[in-house]
């Protein structure tokens, strides 16, 4: 009946954020509202059972006695019992308003007064709901998804009665924006005994019909003598995507439920295979009781339950609240909440709900049976759980409302300022990100990405290059998820150069660096060339206007990818790129500020952070398959030792072991400290001692142990991915390295940099994105270059004059000039013709002040570009 968003680091947030219905609609004309500090019961002339809100919590529709209240069908019956109304995923103004009813087989019986061939059915059934022109209306027809129970056929060998009503749940939205609909219900078999079969639906709203699958995924048999009535089913969603459903014998059991077969509560742990596979454990209930009402607390581990007389006869048992806890099976009552033994009447308790600020309330009916006035009256009341009491705070002639769920079914879809960008396909907003649990669905956004040519559409992404024509472009997608227009935000984009001890926010801004250079950056340049609109405001970061619901927004930022050589590596290195959302009216959700602050938490914790990893490629030259680096780091604030470890994550076809070899090499300074500390390794071996290589024998798990690290030191390590047999498929690998202190191996540190390794893909190139920077005749990256060999620029770091040598292969006029690392040209330098074969030019840097800078030089075919670092 109800379901539980509880991600157990931050349940309570999620709640509040995204799930808790603004009012419960409780009936005996008022409601609840949790709109503001405390619930409010407020009078009304609404009696209704449950009905949907929009994000202000003005009630949209209402559902009483089973019907739904629309503009344009009237009174549409869906239910005998309780209703789940959950928008529709995707949709700002559609619901699915689920139900139970019962359905009779008549049978074939001539005489219309005997019934006894009638078949007594329940059915699940929804409806889409949309709003139009403020008005709720019904989209096409009550749709009949199936059977859930069968009580089969009335007289003196079926028990059943008709108001033994199934039990449903919904769950919450996972990460292919799929909810599970889960049934409970009786089923009366022909040896006179019974069955519980639990049943899982899906709704999607993933396809354009947003469709609601009208039969079972699949179903589970009870391996009990008997099956259960029930009144209330619960759902409880663990962090780790355990789902587990409980549930109790009811007030309107088979009368096959006695002191010899008492009744039971049950529970059901469910995952997510197809057929439904669940473990079930039942409890047996005191004498004679029977379950009224059932809630999950203390994050799964305990149940409140209410246990009720049998069809409201008087009896021995003390009816009244208890709570169990499900890893040993102990029941310890609420004592104040028990019978009160007063002549003449029976006290009851029903349904169970928890709000949002995470009280209970509990119904408690008073049936006066004799005397001058009986009657049957209703309280509210709430319980201390911490306490086990019965609160004595109540909400005379009231009740809960008629509604699958509590908090977290979504009644409300989005807040009314949601923007976002998604950590990859199966992301639909929520915060945290329950898809999030592969390092692909956390580090491999796509809406975040390189372009380094203009082709197409300019939405796949390209590893940034340095060295080449032109400049990167940094492209950022925002999604506005609410259901309202979004007020206008900035975003912010960064770059750092990967490592396994990448924190927020020092390796972003610059304050990590290696070889005395600044390991990331944020962007400041915006490009027009993809969105005119694109604007930088200083401080705040790239404009982001007020979005429609559904509606998308890309940023782009021109950038110069720094040439990894500036740190003493040899190799092109991982990169990492990271978005933020920064908006006032959307804010982040449980972010970790730093310093020092784990960047994978902040990312999975929100959708307004996404992350990319990627490879910086040298364009000038060949990099398929060629060395490729990553850093080691300690943003810790004392010296610690580290273990490095490499492991395989996906293989192809063909294993890597058969096509190539992988090796290490350490600069010199990680290969002393491993050494002096005993170069401890697992499924390694050192290769060449003077080069300081070593190759990895083991690809599952290989490791470097026991490597000593300053605080705020950051050192190169290069892996070399070599083919040594040819092979002529495509095929696909990604290798992960992450770092670990010695002494804690199994925990996490810092992020895992992933080589995403292919052999045979086809390199498409477009356009170089020049921008005014490179020759109309420079537009293929793949141009058959005029400079034999490379440029050389020494010394470099410079101070007062530069010397730059290159090699021509035949005449060529050369236009040189310097701009710095956002591209802001900062001088010409004057150079005119130069001839084939040798040439020099030099130019001052005593005008340039300490930093990175990017000398661009052109010909009439291609441009080349180089960094150099000014230091005085």
């Amino acid at each position: 009946m109800k379901t539980r968003i509880l991600f157990l680091f931050t349940c309570i947030g999620i709640v509040l954020m995204n799930g808790q219905m603004p009012k419960w609609l409780t009936g005996g004309g008022g409601y609840l509202d949790f709109t503001g500090a405390a619930p409010q019961f407020t009078p009304s002339s609404i009696n209704s059972g449950t009905g949907a809100y929009d994000e202000s919590g003005n009630i949209l529709f209402t559902v009483t006695g089973g019907n739904i209240n629309t503009s344009n069908a009237g009174a549409v019956n869906i239910s005998e019992g309780e209703t789940s109304v959950i928008r529709v995923p995707g949709k700002c103004d559609e619901w699915y308003v689920i139900g139970v009813k019962l359905f009779i087989a008549y049978g074939n019986n001539p005489n219309p007064n005997v019934h006894s061939d009638d078949r007594y059915l329940y059915k699940l059934y929804h409806a889409v709901i949309k709003m139009i022109s403020g008005s709720p209306n019904l989209i096409g027809a009550v749709v009949d998804d199936g059977i859930i129970a069968d009580l089969g056929y009335p007289g003196p060998t079926n028990p059943m009665n008709p108001v033994q009503l199934p039990g449903i749940a919904v769950s919450k939205l996972n990460g292919n924006n799929e909810r599970y609909v889960y049934t409970v219900g009786l089923n009366y078999l022909n040896n006179s005994s019974t069955v519980s079969t639990i049943r899982r639906f899906i709704i999607n709203g993933v396809s354009p019909t947003n469709s609601f699958q009208s039969s079972p995924v699949s179903s589970n048999y009870l391996p009990t003598y008997f099956g259960s009535a029930v009144r209330e089913l619960e759902l409880y969603e663990s962090a780790n995507g355990l789902k587990v459903l409980a549930w109790g014998d009811s007030t309107d059991p088979p009368n096959n439920i006695n002191s010899y077969n008492p009744a039971r509560l049950y529970t059901a742990a469910i995952d997510s295979s197809a057929p439904l596979n669940c473990i079930i454990t039942n409890y047996p209930l005191p004498q004679g009781g029977m379950v009224g009402g059932l809630e999950f607390y203390n994050n799964g581990q305990n149940l409140v339950f209410s246990i009720s007389n049998f069809q409201g006869s008087p009896g021995m048992v003390d009816y009244g609240l208890r709570t169990i806890n499900l890893s040993n099976g102990t029941i310890t009552p609420i004592t104040n909440s028990l019978r009160e033994g007063i002549s003449g009447q029976i006290d009851n308790y029903h349904a169970i709900e928890k709000d949002v600020f995470g009280n209970y309330f509990v119904v408690k009916t008073e049936y006066i049976y004799s005397g001058p006035n009986p009657g049957m009256t209703f309280k509210l009341m709430t319980v201390d759980l911490n306490n086990l009491l019965l609160n004595p705070n109540t909400y005379e002639g009231t009740f809960l409302p008629d509604q699958v769920d509590d908090e977290n079914y979504y009644v409300q879809s989005s807040p009314a300022n949601d923007l976002a960008a998604f950590d990859s396909q199966y992301d639909i907003g929520l915060e945290p990100n329950p898809s999030a649990n592969t390092w692909i669905n956390t580090y491999q956004s796509n809406d975040i990405w390189n372009r380094v040519t203009n082709v197409g559409l300019n939405i796949t992404h390209e590893n940034p290059g340095y060295a080449g024509p032109g400049s990167n472009v940094m492209r950022f997608r925002v999604h506005n998820i609410s259901c309202a227009t979004s007020a206008p935000g900035f975003a912010r984009l960064y770059w750092t150069m990967g490592s396994t001890g990448e924190a927020w926010p020092e390796s972003w801004t610059g304050v990590m660096t290696a070889n005395n250079q600044p390991l990331g950056a944020e962007l400041n340049i915006a490009y027009t060339g993809f969105n005119s609109s694109n604007e930088y405001v200083v401080g705040q970061g790239f404009k982001i206007p007020a979005l429609a619901p559904g509606q998308e927004y890309i940023i782009d930022a021109k950038w110069y990818p720094v040439n990894p050589a500036i740190y003493g590596v040899n190799a092109d290195n991982v990169i990492c790129f990271l978005g933020r959302i920064v908006s006032s009216n959307d804010p982040m959700f449980d972010e970790n500020p730093g310093p020092n602050a784990p960047v994978e938490a902040n990312v999975i914790k929100n959708n307004n952070i996404v992350t990319r990893n990627t490879r910086l490629v040298n364009l000038s030259g060949a990099f398929f398959l060629s060395p490729s680096g990553f850093f080691i780091g300690n943003y810790l604030d004392h010296v610690r030792n580290f273990n490095v470890r490499f492991q395989r994550l996906k293989t192809s076809s063909v294993p890597f072991e058969s096509v190539g070899t992988i090796t290490i090499k350490l600069e010199d300074k990680v290969w002393d400290r491993w050494k002096a500390a005993g170069m401890q390794a697992e499924g390694v071996e050192v290769l060449d001692y003077n080069n300081h290589e070593i190759i990895i024998t083991d690809l599952q798990n290989a490791q470097l142990k026991n490597i000593p690290i300053q605080p705020k030191e950051y050192l190169p390590i290069v892996l070399n991915f070599k083919l040594n047999n040819n092979i002529s498929t495509i095929e696909k690998y990604d290798f992960a390295v992450s770092q670990h202190t010695t002494d804690k191996p199994d925990q996490p540190y810092g992020t895992v940099c992933h080589f995403l390794v292919s052999v045979n893909e086809e390199i498409k190139n477009g356009e170089p994105i020049c921008d005014g920077e490179c020759s109309e005749e420079n537009k293929k990256v793949d141009i058959t270059s005029v400079f034999d060999g490379s440029i050389k620029f020494s010394p470099n770091p410079v101070s007062d004059m530069a010397i730059v040598d290159f090699i021509l292969k035949e005449d060529a006029k050369i236009a040189a000039k310097v701009v710095d690392y956002y591209g802001k040209q900062i001088k010409v330098i004057p150079v005119g013709s130069s001839l084939k074969g040798a040439n020099r030019i030099k130019f001052s840097t005593a005008d340039l002040i300490n930093g990175i800078y990017i000398l661009n030089m052109s010909t009439g075919s291609e441009s080349k570009s180089l960094q150099f670092i000014v230091k005085h």
